[in-house]
């Protein structure tokens, strides 16, 4: 019986020796305290994290945690049961970041043991909450660096857009002349058939009365008024077509070129189309008829117009290019739009040389360009692709066929309603 004892006693000494070699080389600090909060006892580890943050010695621990974690005292006291987690893991900031290798941040864990003690479970988290910190500045750095991007992909749209306004200048300077001088030819014509009429006048008002049918038979002939009758309301009108004209493309001119809009709005793509069309003239009418399929029942999209316009023309300049390339007498373009059940869509097609096969997957990619060096910068359809994607949500794809043609679509989301 009594060998039983002593090794039941000596088990017992065996596990207490165990579990305080344990409680002494675990990695956080065990503090163990009676209900008014001081400490009756605590591994080395606990000493190494929490005395190098106490002033006083006799600092209990209810004045440690009033100090550095004021809820811990009142989730103690609040706590209602015997024995139970009275507070999960809880970081706690110790002190300001420093070199010296003492803790910054602990996490704390509350656990009721018994009516009249609990148990406080303290790790440093202060090697977590350093990267913590190199995380949040890698983010704010990353943060600027897509700031950055953004102003710099805001900064190469404007500079492809005024490159593009650039390039249409001579072409609209050309497309204004030819209207401009027949507006000149016509009215230097009324100008003068005014003088020949006036004559006219001039004679009846200080002819003879005797000798009026014979003036008025002689000025009619020598002035050539019948001719002027059938010629001079056909110069007025031509005149009138040519201003029409210049107008239209001063007016699409400024829709096109006029600086945009950072919010979204309300859009007509085909007054988009129809403007494009129109500046773009220059660019195709010498090897393409451009031909408009346009849904008369298409409602407004979410666009910033500029933007769309940018892409319009980039689709149409490449559609007359093809065509040129494809060395026939002339082509067509034709830009249509249509109505989708979420979306809208605008095509460009040309029954130009088609893309081969082999440069398709790089039709998108920023500076790729099949035209001689200083003819193309091989960013037109690059930013054309992101305006649509990414800034409208949109889509912007093609279709082509070697010595058929290409279309291109581009897809935008109907505004919801």
């Amino acid at each position: 019986m009594d060998n039983a004892a002593n090794r039941v006693a000596s088990d017992n000494a065996s596990t207490l020796e165990s579990l305080t070699e344990f409680l002494y080389l675990v990695p956080v600090g065990i503090v163990r305290c009676d209900g008014d909060g001081r400490i009756q006892q605590m591994n080395p580890m606990a000493v190494q994290l929490l005395l190098p943050l106490c002033k006083e010695p006799q600092l209990d621990i209810f004045g440690w945690l009033d100090r550095f974690d004021p809820n811990g005292r009142a989730a103690i006291e609040a706590y209602d049961g015997e024995c139970g987690l009275v507070r999960p893991n809880t970081r706690v900031a110790v002190r300001p970041p420093s070199e010296d290798g003492l803790p910054e941040v602990l996490s704390l864990t509350i656990t009721k043991v018994s009516a009249t003690h609990f148990m406080l479970i303290v790790s440093d988290d202060s090697e977590l909450a350093r990267k913590d910190r190199l995380l949040q500045q890698k983010h704010r750095d990353l943060e600027a660096t897509l700031r950055e991007l953004g102003e710099t992909q805001t900064q190469l749209l404007h500079a492809q857009k005024m490159e593009a306004v650039g390039q249409l200048a001579a072409g609209v300077a050309h497309e204004i002349n030819t209207p401009l001088q027949y507006i000149g030819d016509n009215l230097s014509f009324l100008n003068k058939a005014s003088t020949n009429f006036l004559a006219l006048v001039d004679a009846l008002e200080n002819c003879d009365k005797a000798t009026l049918a014979d003036t008025l038979t002689e000025t009619l002939r020598k002035r050539k008024i019948p001719f002027l009758r059938k010629r001079v309301p056909r110069a007025a009108e031509q005149a009138i077509e040519g201003i029409d004209t210049v107008s239209a493309i001063v007016s699409a001119m400024k829709e096109f070129a006029q600086p945009g809009i950072a919010d979204k709005q309300p859009t007509d793509l085909n007054r988009l189309i129809e403007v494009t069309s129109t500046v773009s003239r220059h660019e195709w009418k010498d090897v393409a008829e451009l031909v408009l399929e346009l849904d008369e029942h298409i409602p407004e999209v979410l666009t910033q117009v500029g933007e769309i316009n940018q892409v319009l023309l980039s689709l149409v300049v490449n559609a007359a290019h093809a065509i040129g390339e494809a060395a026939q007498e002339r082509g067509t373009i034709t830009m249509s739009s249509r109505t989708h059940e979420d979306h809208v869509e605008v095509a460009v097609r040309d029954d130009g040389c088609g893309i081969p096969e082999e440069i398709r997957a790089r039709v998108f990619d920023p500076f790729f360009t099949t035209k001689p060096v200083g003819s193309g910068s091989g960013q037109g359809l690059a930013i054309a692709r992101s305006i649509v994607v990414d800034k409208h949500g949109g889509t912007l794809d093609f279709e082509s066929q070697i010595d058929v043609g290409t279309t291109f679509r581009m897809r935008l989301p109907r505004a919801a309603t």
